[in-house]
């Protein structure tokens, strides 16, 4: 299953645009039994195969436990795919070339030359009267072969000396022996043709296709491959599609990279570059997932008071609080959002450490999250909610009015009404600065006096009418004053006669 799921990711035409579904036939299927799938290069998914489907170039076919399917060529070859197979049909220099990840394949004759790809690697088939079968494990490099032709025998076994000799070249180039390494291909292969494709850069293979990693500063994670013997440096793709329309490139000259940036979901392949610069085909496709810890904050509740300078002070915006909350690794920046009570967003702050100073609009409670964005700016991680309270705190409280049973009534003859004492007592920590309000009604829409004192008492010196008054007093210094006092009554009483 993990092979098949591999392969449906090597396999780039899942992802090409713009291919007829009139493809050219190269051939059709008989002897279909039970369940057998298809795809080709026009479609986005597997099909269930039908008696009367032809076959096209770039056509995929996969059986299941107890399926199988054989394939005519227009060229009259015939290939039976036994049951649990993979397979992919297409072609290079007017030669056919079968792709097997896995499975067992049977061919009644070879017809014309045929390339066998086992993970990059292309061993020939020669045209032969004998029948061959070929089976292969989901390990790159495992292809065997069963035949009693000659020469396809000798083709697979040009490969395993092949390996062999590569090996050779690796232990005579480390004890400087140059002059053995000619011998030695000489004695191999004399003027064989096929020995420059003997020589070519084969493939690397990762050490491992599907990684999974916790994200750490400390270890950092590193791909790895197998060596590519005649090989003078690799280069290494890596992209966040399986498809790698968008790639970054790397290069190294040891058989391994260390990554520098990591998103939840990456893919990389490597392949070898020559002495001349000539490359190799790519290794298999490689699956790294990561996972980044998640955010803590330093504090869930952080708290800020406004000190008020009145009662009608409702606290302007303000750079209420410092949050701060762990680092999170490969993070190239922070976002921080900041919610009402109802839960919508009200700013959003960007930072590329891991502190940020929060603004809130006004008195309340809010909360907040962090998220650690990658260098393409897509979330990796986020912290749990946090809380916001941001307070008013009003100090400066109102006096007390000081005025007994005798304060209220003022007697007086007539033409002499005034002198009437008005006394408080302060509170709180503004004591030196007072304003005192007297109107005819207790909602003080008729205001007679207002006086502005630094003592605790007043006297009104005017000359007052008789009848029933209202006053209140509040403690008041520039902008800032409480709120009024209680309010009280003196009446006036005149004695006309």
């Amino acid at each position: 299953i993990a092979t098949t799921c591999l392969y449906f990711i090597q396999d780039d035409s899942l992802f090409r645009k713009g291919h007829s579904s009139s493809a050219e036939s190269i051939g059709y299927f008989d002897g279909l039994r039970l369940e057998v799938r298809r795809k080709n290069i026009s479609n986005y998914f597997w099909n269930d195969l039908n008696r009367d489907d032809l076959l096209n170039e770039g056509d995929s076919v996969y059986t299941g436990a107890e399926s199988s399917v054989t394939v005519k060529l227009s060229n009259g070859q015939v290939i039976t795919v036994a049951p649990n197979t993979l397979i992919k049909f297409t072609s290079k220099d007017k030669k056919m070339v079968l792709d097997i990840p896995y499975g067992d394949v049977k061919l009644e004759t070879v017809v014309d030359d045929i390339v066998i790809s086992d993970c990059g690697e292309n061993i020939n088939l020669s045209k032969d009267e004998s029948a061959v079968n070929l089976k292969k494990s989901e390990k790159c490099g495992s292809v065997k072969i069963d035949t009693k032709s000659e020469i396809n025998t000798k083709n697979f076994e040009k490969r395993k000396l092949k390996k062999d000799i590569v090996n050779t070249f690796t232990e005579l180039a480390d004890a400087g022996v140059l002059d053995k390494i000619e011998r030695t291909i000489t004695s191999a292969f004399g003027n064989d043709e096929n020995f420059a494709a003997s020589v070519d850069l084969s493939a690397p293979r990762l050490e491992e296709a599907a990684i999974k990693y916790t994200a750490t500063q400390e270890a950092p994670h590193v791909l790895k491959w197998s060596t590519v013997s005649i090989a003078k440096s690799y280069e290494v793709e890596v992209s966040d599609t399986s498809n790698f329309t968008e790639v970054e490139r790397f290069k190294t000259k040891s058989p391994q990279y260390t990554l520098k940036k990591l998103s939840t979901n990456m893919f990389y392949r490597v392949k070898a570059i020559g002495e001349s610069n000539e490359s190799s085909s790519y290794s298999e496709i490689g699956q790294l997932e990561v996972e980044f810890p998640a955010i803590k904050l330093d504090k869930l509740k952080v708290t800020k008071e406004y000190r008020a300078r009145n009662p009608k002070d409702r606290g302007a915006a303000s750079t209420a609080v410092d949050v701060t909350w762990t680092k999170v690794p490969y993070a190239d920046k922070y976002v921080v959002e900041l919610f009402n009570a109802k839960h919508q967003a009200v700013k959003k702050t960007t930072t590329r450490a891991p502190a940020s100073a929060l603004e809130v609009p006004s008195i309340g409670t809010y909360s907040y999250r962090i998220h650690a964005l990658d260098t393409k700016g897509r979330k990796i991680s986020s912290s749990d909610r946090g809380e916001v309270v941001y307070t008013k705190v009003f100090n400066i409280l109102a006096p007390i009015i000081k005025q007994g049973i005798n304060d209220k009534f003022y007697f007086f003859q007539k033409g002499m009404a005034k002198y009437v004492w008005l006394n408080w007592i302060a509170q709180g920590d503004l004591q030196n600065k007072f304003r005192i309000e007297i109107a005819r009604d207790n909602q003080f829409n008729k205001i007679i006096k207002s006086s502005f004192t630094s003592k605790q008492k007043l006297l009104v010196t005017d000359q007052v009418e008789e009848g029933e008054y209202f006053w209140r007093v509040r403690s008041e210094e520039n902008d800032k004053y409480s709120n009024w006092s209680d309010t009280e009554t003196f009446r006036i009483q005149i004695n006309n006669q």
